[in-house]
């Protein structure tokens, strides 16, 4: 098993997630319970903001994710993203403030609780990491973003070895394509706890 290459890919893995939020939907419910659709402008301007993102061009990113979450600050998604960028940045604790912001908007918001499980594991808070990714979870238990990284915790700061396989096998079979490094993980643990 080489950990050193899965903990840098976990990383890449999170970039990865969070690029895809549909945060935009993600919001907490209007008091009558209709749900309030962004206007074209704003998801125009959000999918510009995510071009940006993915392009590596940061602050501009990050100014237009500023400017629609003043504008609409019950959106998960554009502050999710910020908390994205802090996090690239080296800006741990604002980046865990801008995941909390959008759980106060939206607290199902997925990517937000794998991004805190994901900092509370950097921080070698491993109980806070599989509350987090556990509530994802609960949310929805096909979370592949939580299921690869609880698996992670378990197997190599918890010794959970059998949770974790079972955990891998799970995101394994929601992978449209199997995936060749989690395969690896699957053949190390089942011979690990044979």
């Amino acid at each position: 098993m080489n950990c050193g290459n899965r903990r840098r890919h976990h990383g890449s893995c999170l970039l990865a997630a969070l690029l895809l939020l549909a945060g935009c939907a993600a919001r907490q419910p209007a008091p009558d319970s209709t749900t309030w659709q962004p206007d074209e402008a704003t998801r125009t301007a959000y999918q510009a903001a995510l071009s940006q993102l993915s392009a590596g061009d940061l602050d501009a990113a990050a100014a237009q994710l500023q400017s629609i979450h003043q504008a609409h600050p019950s959106l998960a998604g554009p502050v999710a993203n910020l908390g994205l960028i802090a996090m690239r940045q080296g800006e741990r604790d604002q980046a865990r403030g801008y995941f909390q912001q959008a759980l106060a908007a939206h607290p199902e918001h997925l990517h937000s609780l794998n991004a805190l499980g994901v900092l509370a594991r950097q921080d070698a808070d491993f109980e806070a990491a599989e509350r987090y990714y556990r509530q994802a979870l609960a949310v929805n238990p096909d979370f592949k973003p939580a299921l690869r990284n609880l698996g992670i915790l378990l197997e190599l700061y918890r010794g959970e070895l059998t949770e974790a396989l079972a955990l891998y096998q799970r995101y394994q079979a929601l992978q449209p394509e199997e995936d060749p490094q989690v395969s690896e993980w699957i053949f190390d643990l089942d011979r690990r706890i044979e």
